[in-house]
């Protein structure tokens, strides 16, 4: 708070600076998550309820080319090989390979009312961000809240199905 009395205090024009730290209330946070939703809803996402039985794996780097789409999908090919039914989807926005390593780059999920079908190869379902452009070739900057919008919104808008794992091919960072 100090700090910040400080800061403000030599902005031109303030005359004084009083700070209150509070923490806010269910309420408030319900509020305040719905306005930076523009008012819209919220998104169930399937996973994330207590009573999901889909285990959820992430494989993450904070430096791009060491292989995560590669462990993914190995990972993925190992589980569907063994029984499990499996979904992967490739949220890398730089360099989605998943499609191509799975021989189906070239397809495109198609869209049954409101829901998103991912598209299926080699036993499990797959969704890519690079599925989801117009053209393969487009470059998408998405950081941040648009990364994470998109995000939300190919875990709650694809029908996945009845899955055993979901496999999460993230951005470097």
């Amino acid at each position: 708070p100090r700090d910040v009395t400080a800061a403000v205090s030599r902005v031109p024009g303030v005359s004084s600076v009083e700070v209150k730290l509070g923490v806010m209330s269910t309420e408030q946070r319900q509020q305040l998550q719905t306005d930076l939703r523009g008012g819209a809803p919220a998104r169930e996402i399937p996973f994330a309820r207590p009573d999901s039985l889909t285990q959820v794996l992430a494989v993450a780097s904070g430096k791009g080319g060491v292989g995560k789409s590669t462990v993914t999908v190995n990972l993925a090919l190992a589980m569907a090989q063994r029984g499990r039914k499996v979904g992967i989807l490739d949220a890398d926005i730089y360099g989605h390979s998943v499609p191509a390593m799975l021989g189906v780059a070239d397809e495109r999920p198609t869209q049954v009312e409101e829901m998103i079908m991912p598209v299926p190869a080699q036993g499990m379902s797959v969704i890519s961000i690079g599925m989801l452009k117009p053209r393969r070739e487009q470059v998408v900057a998405w950081r941040g809240p648009m990364l994470d919008r998109a995000l939300v919104q190919m875990l709650s808008d694809v029908f996945w199905g009845d899955l055993d794992v979901l496999l999460l091919d993230l951005p470097p960072g």
